[in-house]
C-alpha cells in the first residue's frame, strides 16, 4: 500500500512564466516538515529544500544578481541562488524578539522590504545589514497594543504604503510615515501598488479599499464572500483572492468570480513575465491569459 503524503502549499513567487518558488508544509501534525519547493518548468519539474524552521513569506530578486529571500516570523532570513546562507535581520532588543513576529517580504523597486507586528518596517541595504525605517510608526518595545502590519508595498522608495490590523493604513514618503484615514477598522490583508494614485488594500469580510491619489475609500464591502487574503494587478485588472475563490474588480465596484476548471484552493497570488500564478492550499496554477489555467501536478 502507498501511504498518501499531505502537502499544503502557502506563499509564493513566480520568477517568471515557467519558475516559481512556493513554501509547503509536509505531512500532518505533529510532524509537518516545511520547505521551500520551487517548479523549473514542464521538463525540470519540482525541487524541494527542506527548511530547519517555518516560512512565513518568499520573494526572488531578479537577474543580474538573483536571489531568494525566506522569512521566519523571527526574522531569520535564508537566502541564496543555488546555495544557502543565512542572516538575522535585527537580534537585538528593538528587534521582532520583542516588538512581534514579522509576517511579509516584500520587492520594492528592486530591494527587499519586510515587516510585521508592532508597524515594524526594515529594508536591506546591504548583505547581512537590514535598516530600521519604521522610526516614527512603529511601537516602542513594551507597548502593550494591537498594532502591525500585515503587508506593504510601493512604486518606489519613496513612495510606499504599509496596511495591517484594524484597518490602519500609512504612507513612506522616504524620510517620515503619515497616518492615512481608511473608513474600515477591518484588518488588511494586502496592499498593492499599482502607481502613485493607484493603490489597493484587500482585507476581512471582503472588503477593498481604493486610494485614487487624494484619500482611501472603501469601494467594496460583501462579508458574505469572506475574507480577502491576496491580490495582484494582472492584465491591468486587480485580482483577489480568498481562500476557495478567485474575483476580478469591475469598474472599481463589483467582485466578479473567475470560474477555474478542476481549481478550487487559492488564496496567494503572484504575477510574472505576463502569468498570474495562483498559490492555493491544495494547488499551484498559472494561466498567460486569464482565462486558460494549467494545473501544476503534485511533487511527491
Amino acid at each position: 500500500m502507498t501511504m498518501k503524503i499531505t502537502i499544503r502549499y502557502s506563499n509564493g513567487f513566480a520568477e517568471n512564466a515557467q519558475t516559481a518558488r512556493v513554501i509547503c508544509h509536509i505531512g500532518d501534525e505533529p510532524y509537518v516538515q516545511p520547505a521551500l519547493a520551487k517548479w523549473g518548468g514542464p521538463k525540470e519539474k519540482w525541487s524541494m529544500v527542506p527548511m530547519k524552521w517555518i516560512p512565513v513569506s518568499v520573494v526572488v530578486l531578479p537577474a543580474p544578481n538573483p536571489c531568494v529571500f525566506t522569512l521566519s516570523t523571527d526574522g531569520t532570513i535564508g537566502f541564496g541562488y543555488g546555495d544557502y546562507k543565512e542572516e538575522q535581520i535585527d537580534s537585538s532588543d528593538e528587534g521582532p524578539k520583542s516588538r512581534g513576529p514579522l509576517r511579509e517580504l516584500r520587492v520594492i523597486d528592486g530591494q527587499v522590504y519586510a515587516t510585521g507586528m508592532g508597524r515594524q518596517v526594515y529594508r536591506r541595504s546591504a548583505a547581512g545589514k537590514w535598516t530600521r525605517i519604521d522610526e516614527g510608526v512603529g511601537l516602542a518595545r513594551g507597548v502593550i497594543e494591537v498594532a502591525g502590519f500585515n503587508s506593504i508595498d510601493g512604486v518606489n522608495e519613496n513612495d510606499c504604503w504599509a496596511a495591517g490590523f484594524l484597518g490602519e493604513i500609512w504612507h513612506y514618503n522616504g524620510a517620515a510615515w503619515k497616518k492615512q484615514e481608511s473608513g474600515t477598522r477591518l484588518n488588511l490583508h494586502k496592499v498593492v501598488a499599482v502607481q502613485s494614485n493607484q493603490v489597493y488594500c484587500v482585507g476581512q469580510k471582503g472588503q477593498v479599499l481604493k486610494y485614487g491619489g487624494n484619500s482611501w475609500q472603501v469601494i467594496h464591502n460583501n462579508a458574505a464572500i469572506g475574507d480577502l487574503w491576496d491580490a495582484a494587478w494582472y492584465d491591468n485588472t486587480l485580482y483577489i483572492a480568498t481562500d476557495k475563490a478567485l474575483y476580478r474588480l469591475q469598474n472599481d465596484q463589483q467582485l466578479e468570480a473567475v470560474v477555474v476548471d478542476g481549481i478550487n484552493s487559492f488564496g496567494h497570488l503572484h504575477v510574472a513575465d505576463g502569468t498570474l500564478w495562483s498559490f492555493g492550499t491544495r494547488q499551484v496554477a498559472s494561466t498567460g491569459d486569464g482565462t486558460n489555467w494549467i494545473t501544476l501536478p503534485g511533487f511527491i
